[in-house]
């Protein structure tokens, strides 16, 4: 365990390559398709953010079960084991590993809350137990997560006990900018973005992209903020947006990949949003070869 991401697990056992992940999903891609696995990784992942509302959670919960759940499923196909056990796990573990514990009641009560109109939580609290012990051991017992939050924070000048040190560059944001870059960062911990990069990285791009490049595609407050003024990027002055950038010594193609994921993620949410919700179940069915959730309950109990 490292409070230091250099040092981490996170850097030097769950940094993964495009291919890795890739791999990793070929056997639910004989059944599915790329598109239609990526709506499925949406329905899952917005589970686990409605299941931390429900259960009123801080986001970094939220985010560390979204990376529980994506490290799961690099080792795993979609079709072994019900995902909606997954998300339930996931929540629950990240919740422990946070310092926020929840009663694995509680966790298995909100599921059914959230799930109620999609086919319910054929779960009970034994299952997730149960199953807990698969998660650590495809985690390899290596459960410390770092998220983008506190670069973000540190990078503009605004944590608020913690400064950056003296020597570091910062950029100080307007409070439409930072809140929209904080909510961007909800949503790129959703993508395979934190299975790939650092997370003062991410920060970095979505510095990058609320403040120079296509803000108004995040539907924020800040879409727009500043178009029409000359020399200001974002409300920020560009000449003090060029040196910070400068200064960071970051790899710009691999920051610009970043904003690339996170542009195509929204791109991905509209789809989904135009697929339905509703015909998930139908998407479940298929990647089962017709035969809806076969085994996946007898898998979860051993």
């Amino acid at each position: 365990m490292s409070a230091n991401y250099w040092d981490s697990t996170q850097r030097n056992h769950w940094t993964l390559d495009k291919a890795t992940i890739f791999a990793a999903r070929q056997d639910d891609l004989q059944y599915i398709s790329e598109k239609e696995l990526t709506w499925l990784n949406l329905h899952y992942t917005n589970l686990i953010v409605q299941l931390g509302r429900k259960l009123g959670v801080r986001q970094q919960v939220v985010a560390t079960a979204t990376l529980y759940f994506k490290r799961y499923y690099t080792r795993n196909p979609f079709r072994k084991v019900d995902p909606i056990l997954v998300v339930a796990t996931c929540t629950f573990l990240a919740a422990k590993v946070e310092e926020c514990p929840h009663h694995i009641r509680s966790v298995v009560d909100g599921m059914r809350a959230v799930t109620e109109d999609i086919g319910g939580f054929p779960f009970e609290s034994p299952h997730v137990a149960a199953f807990e012990f698969y998660l650590l051991e495809d985690l390899d017992f290596r459960l410390v997560a770092h998220h983008p939050y506190r670069p973000l924070l540190l990078l503009t000048g605004s944590h608020p006990t913690t400064s950056a040190p003296p020597d570091a560059p910062t950029l100080p944001l307007p409070p439409a900018l930072l809140h929209t870059a904080w909510f961007a960062i909800n949503d790129v911990v959703r993508t395979d973005v934190m299975l790939l990069h650092p997370p003062y990285v991410v920060a970095l791009a979505v510095m990058f992209l609320v403040v120079v490049g296509e803000g108004g595609e995040l539907g924020g407050e800040a879409a727009g903020y500043a178009a029409a003024q000359e020399g200001v990027w974002g409300g920020v002055e560009r000449d003090k947006v060029a040196k910070f950038f400068a200064e960071t010594n970051v790899d710009m193609a691999e920051l610009l990949s970043i904003v690339h994921t996170l542009l195509r993620h929204y791109r991905d949410v509209e789809e989904y949003r135009e697929f339905g919700e509703a015909r998930v179940a139908d998407l479940i069915q298929k990647l089962h070869g017709g035969n809806q959730g076969g085994g996946q309950k007898e898998d979860a109990e051993g």
